[in-house]
């Protein structure tokens, strides 16, 4: 048959190949049993969050892949994010639970009763 070699001539160490693989696809069949568990282990654990709790497993995934950031590209992510959402027509607001800086905390209104807080502002139960 005309393009068919016995896979010897074509490489002459395919003894060492076969051994390699040999040795190599009980590894891999490994791995991938043991990556189908702790897939399975994974998408247990964002059901739990999903059902429980009612948390969307795709941000949940995001928050944990962004956490794996090295610090010096969290910052370039936070801006393409917020621009990307910009011009797609859903504005990123990362503040809206946070707590103002100190020195953009507004005052507090005066308070005719002498109330400490503010006039009725109750603390937020997120801080």
């Amino acid at each position: 048959m005309a393009g068919s070699k016995a896979p010897e001539t074509v490489n002459p160490k395919i003894s060492e190949v076969k051994k390699a693989l040999g040795i190599a696809i009980p590894q891999l069949r490994s791995a991938q049993e043991a990556r189908k568990e702790i897939n399975d282990e994974i998408r247990e654990t964002l059901d739990g969050l999903e059902e429980s709790h009612g948390l969307n497993r795709k941000a949940v995934n995001d928050a944990l892949k962004y956490s794996l950031l090295p610090d010096g590209q969290k910052d370039g992510y936070d801006r393409t994010y917020e621009v990307v959402r910009e011009v797609m027509g859903a504005p990123w607001q990362p503040d809206l639970f946070k707590a103002p800086k100190a020195e953009e905390a507004p005052e507090p209104a005066a308070a005719d009763d002498g109330d400490k807080g503010g006039a009725g502002v109750e603390a937020s139960p997120l801080h």
